[in-house]
């Protein structure tokens, strides 16, 4: 499963993430249960704002999460560190209006049209790594959606 990270390499881009804040919550949103990393990040591409990231990251699973360097891939962390490998996720998306804090952080005017991407990844057994809500601006990134056509469907 390819993140932020892996996705603009891939367009020959130079990713890029300034941490904002990184605490310790005790009621993450579902999935999730018991207390959780709250990691959230201003994503770059090219030094561009292109995505405001807010993951929450089960705790039990990942001690001392905040001590390490947030700055790249929490894909590649969490395997490389941890030996969590997000295998899949299933994805929400909507079209909503920048608010104003948003656009500050993205260098965008509010009401700018914003993708809004809540996701739940999880490894190849079904435990969840991540749970996110994302916020993408204008055509600069782009999701791959793929679907599953169902034997009985």
């Amino acid at each position: 499963m390819a993140g932020f990270t892996e996705v603009l390499r891939r367009q020959g881009r130079h990713p890029g993430a300034r941490v904002r804040a990184v605490r310790r919550v005790a009621s993450p949103p579902a999935p999730l249960r018991g207390p959780a990393w709250r990691v959230q990040r201003v994503r770059t591409g090219d030094g561009v704002p292109l995505a405001l990231e807010d993951s929450w990251i089960p705790a039990a699973r990942t001690p001392g999460l905040d001590g390490h360097d947030l700055g790249g891939s929490l894909y590649a962390l969490l395997r490389e560190a941890y030996g969590l490998v997000p295998a899949r996720a299933t994805e929400a998306l909507e079209a909503v209006a920048a608010t104003p804090g948003e656009a500050r952080l993205l260098r965008v005017a509010p009401g700018t049209p914003l993708m809004a991407v809540e996701r739940v990844a999880r490894t190849a057994d079904g435990a969840v790594v991540e749970v996110a809500r994302d916020r993408f601006r204008d055509a600069r990134f782009s999701v791959e959606v793929g679907a599953e056509v169902l034997a009985d469907g």
